[in-house]
């Protein structure tokens, strides 16, 4: 489900019309002498019937005029190409209802059956919680199957059952990023149970405990580094070839605000997350040919079970962290998805190489 608001969710929409030829609509059982074109055209090979209704779209028009006349309107595209299954097998279904004034302002949820993602499998590490979890839920919505991994498979299916709520495949499998063995049984699981792989999402991390340099013990900093900046290479290193034989694909690992600048008590952290962004945009400009693009998001401060940790679970440690942001708030895991999943998208085909900080002004000081 998404809603159809404001330009960006309408140009969705064109993208969508564009790419689905065969349209049905329907304007109750009168025509109307704006949609007269669409709708006595009656066959969806009528191009100027197609370029009318995107027009339409475009301008906003339509659901103004539908709108007021008080018609229900209803328009499917067919999900295989055949017009003749144009109205038995939806890709896609607006409806907006009788005697309802519509214009960008307001807002109605879209049916999304079969989403942008439709067909595809995204891979997630870190899946089990925050914004893992999430994004997992996210690429479901679209359409996507769903494989989630992380350390703790109670977690995993937690996640797991949640996808499936969403109206999603999935599936979980225990992993540790720091170990190639691991991460190469995931990914061949991946192939055995949907038959490829198109988007990574490379996102498990730990966290640092305060502590100025000279503080931080060796194992810690060799564990912070195994795991935050050796995970995100060996998954890249094993989703790649995998990518190569599928013609392409896109990867998005998670650094953070800390991969941008520098904050005290957090040099390990800062060190493997900084780390992240040089490894992607190296390797982006390695397979840009080959159609991968390879991208970042850096999360700020994201409301998260890992920020409880951070700033021990307390109120007062928690509004202590939120004076740290300039919009006054925490960043809501879903907001990282929602990056995630357009640096995924043809909308963010030209992207790659690039670092997407998300965090609410809070590096911008």
């Amino acid at each position: 489900m998404y809603l159809l608001s404001g330009d960006r969710e309408r140009s969705d929409w064109v993208r969508n019309l564009q790419a689905n030829a065969p349209v049905t609509v329907a304007l109750g059982d009168e025509t109307h002498a704006r949609a007269a074109r669409v709708l006595q055209a009656n066959t969806v090979e009528d191009q100027r019937a197609r370029e009318l209704l995107v027009c339409k779209y475009r301008e906003g028009d339509n659901l103004d005029e539908w709108g007021r006349t008080a018609l229900p309107v209803v328009i499917e595209f067919s999900a295989d190409g055949n017009p003749s299954t144009a109205t038995r097998s939806p890709l896609h279904k607006l409806t907006v209802p009788v005697g309802t004034h519509v214009n960008d302002k307001e807002e109605y949820m879209v049916a999304n059956r079969n989403g942008r993602f439709e067909g595809r499998v995204a891979f997630i590490t870190g899946g089990s919680s925050g914004i893992g979890r999430a994004t997992a839920i996210a690429f479901a919505r679209e359409g996507a199957s769903v494989v989630v991994t992380s350390r703790s498979e109670g977690q995993n299916q937690d996640t797991v059952r949640l996808v499936e709520e969403a109206g999603g495949k999935a599936l979980a499998v225990t992993c540790d990023v720091s170990r190639s063995g691991d991460l190469q049984r995931a990914l061949q699981q991946t192939i055995e149970t949907f038959g490829r792989l198109d988007f990574a999402f490379n996102n498990a991390g730990v966290e640092q405990p305060v502590a100025a340099l000279a503080d931080i013990t060796e194992e810690e900093w060799t564990q912070l580094i195994d795991i935050d900046l050796g995970g995100v290479f060996l998954c890249m290193k094993y989703q790649l070839p995998l990518l190569q034989q599928q013609g392409g694909g896109v990867i998005v690992n998670t650094s953070s605000g800390a991969g941008v600048k520098g904050f005290k008590g957090q040099a390990a952290y800062a060190a493997a997350k900084h780390g992240i962004i040089g490894l992607s945009k190296s390797a982006a400009l390695d397979y840009a040919a080959e159609k991968i693009r390879i991208n970042v998001v850096a999360p700020g401060i994201i409301d998260t079970e890992m920020m409880d940790r951070f700033s021990g679970g307390t109120e007062e440690g928690r509004q202590s962290v939120i004076g740290q942001e300039p919009v006054g708030r925490m960043g809501r895991p879903e907001e990282i998805a929602g990056a995630a999943l357009f640096l995924c998208s043809d909308d963010g085909g030209y992207v790659t190489g690039t670092g997407l900080v998300i965090d609410g002004g809070l590096t911008a000081r």
